[in-house]
Parts: structure tokens; C-alpha cells; sequence
């Protein structure tokens, strides 16, 4: 009786246990929201530690420094794309070093120097429904092409050829060592694309909605990767740097990109991590080849030796990196051999003495004003005057077309890592940006040899070859500095910023 009683007993446990194994099932496969969250009810109320309570917070957000941005896969706008790039997919994605890797394209490769063969993921999914396909790829490409701002990235593109609806061939004009790099900056958009409705991506965050200056984000739970463990995404733009400040040590937000470096020091104080390290942007001089007193190399050399970056930083008083070079150290071209000299500030006096310089003219925008201050101290030492040719920021492009002055300030971020954008975009002759009018066959040539070198040596040669002509031997302008970006977030997450700027919400990390 006592062995009859205890298989009955048995067999009911066993029972219970199947019906609760089968219920857990049957609502994952058809109630799996309510269930994870019944689930996770249970979990923190029954299992979780105290330590563990925190770890599972379902909503997060993030504050960028502007107040205005546009969210649009077909234009580029960095803080809208800090959106778009979470919503949307591209072919090839850059990791954090910016080597290229797949996305939507599984596998490519080169068939010979001018055509590249693709192969698109299957199963998937669009935001609304609609499965990825070539018609979808072939639709983006000539949507590109008519962007006023991202076609420049298909220059060397010809056409493309569908071999089937997860395939194709891709066709360049020349060859192109940056063609998986440019090809990272586009999006793909569905074939039905809706310019009044955009934010139609395949990407691991869905667009929810958007008010003047917050932007809501929720997971892709279709998405052919691991589907996002955060449920909410909030993105908050503030320009006003205490406003900022204040959402962190609030903890009305849980991350500050592109933390102002006079706040690191009260955010630290606040118990928040700080990361900072270098951006793809430099900020430079650039000498105008046309001008009467720069016209003369032996000029440009004196001016050169004159700045010191190190010795404006300090005045500055703000954390920045002194550059030798027109590059960060993470740009592909970066030369780290460059070891540049100044010169003896009594000889250099000599020098603009005998030439009967004077004084010239620096144009700059009204925010650099504190710089082109601190310049004008640097040139008295030598016993030249420089007259500050200050135009609003908004201004400032128009301005340099009209009159570079002397010598003028600029700012450049190599977008996809590599030095040929620097080149392209302001030392190429014709350039609409080469407001110095610079013009050398030799660097023409070397120019164009790098641009369809498909053996990465002997490109990476090259560019380092440019590179120490332009600083050390022609003298285009004077480095200045390589711009750096700090992030600042509770020491209950970890992050890994990457070299362009871009924050992927999901490398925002609880610890466990």
C-alpha cells in the first residue's frame, strides 16, 4: 500500500510538472511578451539577488548635444544618423576599427579589379513586413544617386546586374579599394520606399516616434540577429551644455555622448565612467596658395615653425591632442614616422623681417575667435601682426569661396577612416573645397595611384608618402589638433566607443 501510494504521488508530480513545462511552451510560442514579462516578475520577486535588481532595467536613454537633426537613410546628418544607423542595415558594416564585415550581404568578394560579387541574407524583414530582396538593394542605389550628399560615395559605382533575388554583381568604373567602406555609409531602404514615411528599416531598432527633441526606438523582434534586450530606447537631443550635464547627474538619462571636456571633472566627481579617445576629425590651418605672402614656400615653412599645438593647448585649457599630421591616428594613411621640427624663433624673425612681412590676414569662424586670439600672441613673438577675419559659423564656407585671406582654419573628419577623403575633399585641384588653390603634379599623381590600388601595402605607402609631402615638404598648412570625444554612463553599463562616432545602442551593455 505504502509502494502504491508513493508511484501515485509520483505520477501526480510528474504530471504537474509536464502541465507547467507545457503552459511555459504554449505562451512563449503565443503570448511571448505577457509571458517574459509574468516570467520576469517572478524572477526578480523569487530568485534575483538584490544586486541582480538593477541589471534589468527594460528602458534606457541617451542625450546628444544638438537641437536639431534630420532622421533620413538618404542624407547625412551625424546626429540624425546616430538614429538612422540603428533602424537601418547597410551591406557592409565597419566594426569598431572600421575594417569592413557583413550585414545584409553574407558574403562579397572581388571577381576582378572592377566587378564585385554580392550575396544578401535570406528571411529578412523589413519594419513593415516586406522581406529583403535585390529589388530592394537596386531601388537604394538609385535613390543614392540622386542624394546630394551621399552620391559621392558611389563615384566609382557603374551599375549593378541581378543574377537572383539574393544575389548580385556589382560594377565599378575603376578600380575602388574603398568601394566595402563607402558601401557601409548607405542604407538600404525597402524597393517601396516612402519619402514622407523614411524610417522603414530592417535594422535592430524600430522608429516608434519622435517630438521636437526626443526620438523613441523599440526592439526589431524580427531581427536576424540576437534581438535587443532593452525594450525602450529614449534619445534626448539638448544643446545647452548644463541642461546635458544635469539629464546625467539627474539620471533622467543613463548615457552623455560627446561629454564637453570642461564637464568630465564633475561628471567624474558624480560617480560616472568617462571614456575618451580619439575621433577621425582633425582641426588645422590651411596657407592660400594664391596669397601674395604664401605664394613663398620659405614663408609658409617660417609660419609652420612658428605655431606650436602644444603651447596653444595649454593656453586653450581645454583636453585636447596635439596633431602632426592631417589625420588621426586611427585614419588609414596616419604616418607614424612623421617627426616634424620647429624652428629657433630669433632665425624665424629673421626670416619675415627680410621678406618685410608685416602682418596677414587669418579667416576663421566666430567660434574658433579664442584660437585665432591665441595665434595672434604666438605670431607677436616673431614680430608679426595678424589681423582675425571672424564670419559666422553658417557663413564661414561661402566666405572661403569669396576669400580665403592668408591663411584660414579648417576642420575635417575622415568619415570611413581613410586619408584619400582629406585629399579628395580639399587638396585635390578640382575640388569645390580646395579654397587654398592648391595644385602639385607630384601629389596629383600619387593621388591617383592610391585611389585604384587594390594591394592595401602598397596604398598605405602611398598615403603615408602624401602625407609627410603635404606637412613636411610642400607645406599645405599647419596641424593643429586631432579631435577627441568622451561618453560618460553609469558604471552599472560598459561601452566600447567606436573610431567613427557612431553609438550602435545595442553596444551598450548592463554588466552582469
Amino acid at each position: 500500500m505504502k509502494v502504491l501510494t508513493i508511484q501515485k504521488f509520483g505520477g501526480l508530480i510528474a504530471g504537474i510538472i509536464f502541465i507547467l513545462i507545457f503552459s511555459v511552451v504554449f505562451s512563449q510560442v503565443f503570448f511571448k511578451e505577457s509571458s517574459d514579462d509574468f516570467l520576469r516578475g517572478v524572477y526578480l520577486k523569487f530568485i534575483a539577488r538584490d544586486d541582480d535588481v538593477k541589471l534589468l532595467k527594460q528602458s534606457l536613454s541617451i542625450s546628444y548635444p544638438v537641437s536639431s537633426f534630420k532622421m533620413n537613410p538618404l542624407d547625412y546628418d551625424f546626429y540624425g544618423r546616430q538614429i538612422v544607423a540603428n533602424v537601418f542595415d547597410p551591406l557592409i558594416m565597419l566594426d569598431k576599427n572600421l575594417r569592413p564585415s557583413p550585414s545584409l550581404a553574407i558574403s562579397y568578394g572581388l571577381i576582378d579589379d572592377t566587378t564585385w560579387n554580392f550575396v544578401l541574407r535570406k528571411n529578412v524583414y523589413f519594419h513593415d513586413g516586406s522581406v529583403l530582396n535585390f529589388e530592394d538593394v537596386n531601388k537604394t542605389f538609385e535613390l543614392v544617386k540622386q542624394s546630394s550628399l551621399l552620391r559621392s560615395y558611389l563615384n566609382s559605382f557603374d551599375r549593378i546586374e541581378k543574377i537572383s533575388d539574393f544575389e548580385f554583381n556589382l560594377y565599378t568604373k575603376f578600380p575602388d579599394p574603398l568601394l566595402l567602406s563607402k558601401l557601409s555609409l548607405i542604407y538600404i531602404v525597402p524597393s517601396e520606399y516612402d519619402a514622407e514615411n523614411p524610417m522603414i528599416g530592417s535594422g535592430p531598432y524600430v522608429f516608434d516616434k519622435s517630438t521636437e527633441r526626443e526620438v523613441f526606438l523599440y526592439p526589431n523582434k524580427s531581427y536576424f540577429c540576437s534581438v535587443p534586450a532593452i525594450k525602450e530606447f529614449k534619445v534626448l537631443f539638448e544643446e545647452d551644455v548644463t541642461d546635458r550635464v544635469d539629464l546625467l547627474t539627474s539620471g533622467r538619462v543613463d548615457f552623455l555622448a560627446f561629454v564637453p571636456q570642461n564637464t568630465i571633472p564633475l561628471v567624474k566627481q558624480y560617480g560616472f565612467n568617462v571614456l575618451t579617445l580619439p575621433s577621425l576629425e582633425v582641426q588645422f590651418l590651411v596657407f592660400n596658395m594664391d596669397s601674395e605672402i604664401f605664394k613663398d614656400i620659405d614663408l609658409r615653412k617660417a609660419f609652420y615653425s612658428v605655431i606650436s599645438s602644444d603651447r596653444i593647448i595649454e593656453q586653450l585649457g581645454v583636453s585636447l591632442k596635439s596633431s602632426s599630421q592631417f589625420a588621426g591616428s586611427g585614419v588609414f594613411g596616419f604616418n607614424s614616422d612623421l617627426n616634424p621640427q620647429k624652428g629657433n624663433l630669433t632665425e624665424l624673425s629673421k626670416i619675415f623681417s627680410d621678406k618685410n612681412v608685416r602682418s596677414l590676414v587669418l579667416k576663421l569662424p566666430k567660434s574658433a575667435t579664442l584660437l585665432g586670439n591665441i595665434l595672434k600672441l604666438e605670431l607677436k613673438k616673431v614680430g608679426v601682426g595678424l589681423i582675425i577675419d571672424s564670419v559666422e559659423d553658417e557663413k564661414y564656407e561661402m566666405a572661403l569661396r569669396e576669400d580665403p585671406g592668408d591663411v584660414y582654419f579648417m576642420a575635417f573628419k575622415n568619415e570611413i577612416g581613410d586619408f584619400s577623403e582629406f585629399l579628395d575633399f580639399l587638396v585635390r585641384p578640382d575640388s569645390k573645397n580646395n579654397f587654398s588653390n592648391f595644385q602639385d603634379k607630384q601629389i596629383l599623381d600619387l593621388m591617383d595611384k592610391a585611389s585604384v590600388d587594390l594591394d592595401v601595402k602598397s596604398r598605405l605607402s602611398i598615403l603615408k608618402n602624401i602625407m609627410q609631402e603635404l606637412v613636411l615638404n610642400k607645406y599645405f598648412g599647419v596641424p593643429l589638433f586631432e579631435y577627441e570625444v568622451s561618453y560618460a554612463f553609469s558604471k552599472d553599463f560598459s561601452f566600447e566607443p567606436r573610431l567613427d562616432g557612431i553609438i550602435y545602442l545595442n553596444d551598450i551593455k548592463q554588466k552582469r
